[in-house]
């Protein structure tokens, strides 16, 4: 049937065209705000790959410094121990010089040559037969391998000057 009067079209109610076009907009911020956070972040992760390639490439001042002093305290252990392996206990030549030396000789120097396990005395006796005793004495002892008078004078007011040379076998210093 047709109708006569015509209708006017209904028209929606006031709401619903307010939260159509509040749907809408929230639609296109949201794909808005979707297309601004892909951009930062592409922006980030390329600032965090240039950071890290620098990282990687440089080391800061501070990490120089430190891996400087790290091998110069390394290095200094490694000469500490090689230098205690070399430390010999020269306790025992003061033992022997202890017990060999004779009242009326002094001896005024003393050097010890680790490496070729001699003992180098420099002294004076009062007389000629009290540098004889001690060389005596010396010569008893079963601990010197070699012997040798390496330099005699008359002192210069009294006595007499010399200079001797005591070798000792390799097991005579001991290790520490």
């Amino acid at each position: 049937m047709v109708e006569i009067i015509p209708k006017s079209p209904q028209s929606s109610p006031l709401f619903i065209k307010v939260f159509f076009v509040l749907s809408i907009g929230a639609f296109v911020l949201s794909v808005g705000g979707l297309v601004v956070l892909s951009f930062l972040e592409s922006k980030v992760q390329t600032n965090i790959a240039e950071m890290e390639a620098l990282l990687r490439a440089e080391k800061t001042p501070e990490q120089a410094g430190l891996e400087q002093d790290v091998l110069v305290v390394q290095t200094r252990l490694k000469d500490f121990a090689g230098l205690i392996e070399l430390k010999k206990d020269v306790l025992p030549v003061f033992t022997f010089l202890e017990t060999v030396v004779h009242p009326q000789v002094t001896f005024l120097s003393m050097n010890i040559d680790l490496p070729r396990h001699t003992l180098h005395l420099l002294g004076t006796a009062e007389s000629f037969s009290a540098l004889d005793e001690q060389l005596a004495v010396i010569e008893a002892r079963e601990e010197p391998t070699l012997f040798s008078l390496t330099n005699l004078q008359l002192g210069q007011f009294t006595g007499v000057d010399f200079q001797m040379e005591i070798q000792f076998p390799i097991t005579f210093f001991k290790s520490l």
